[in-house]
């Protein structure tokens, strides 16, 4: 997606580092909604869980970080318009455990 516009709906990929050193890959889809170009990023709303999957089985990560995952949809990110290439964006356990507020309403 080069020329992004409010409305777009494109794959967000997130990763986060799992305790134990196992990943946790994400993907949602997002629409976005504002452009921050002066800023390189964009704010979004996380619609739905398209894929999820890490270096251990889904049934082997702890159901508190997949219960985080589902409680994602809905919310919002600004994110670095690199997103829209695909890259998976790696991200603090603090983001999904919101200690730190990456996500919001």
């Amino acid at each position: 997606m080069d020329h992004p516009r409010p409305g777009d709906i494109f794959s967000l990929h997130v990763g986060w580092k799992l305790p134990g050193g196992h990943r946790l890959e994400v993907t949602f889809a997002a629409q976005v909604e504002a452009l921050e170009r002066d800023k390189n990023r964009l704010r979004c709303r996380l619609l739905q869980i398209q894929s999820a999957g890490g270096s251990q089985p889904e049934n082997d990560v702890a159901p508190y970080y997949l219960e985080r995952v589902l409680a994602l949809v809905g919310k919002r990110a600004l994110v670095p318009l690199e997103a829209l290439q695909g890259i998976v964006l790696p991200l603090r356990l603090a983001t999904l455990t919101g200690e730190h507020a990456f996500f919001f309403d």
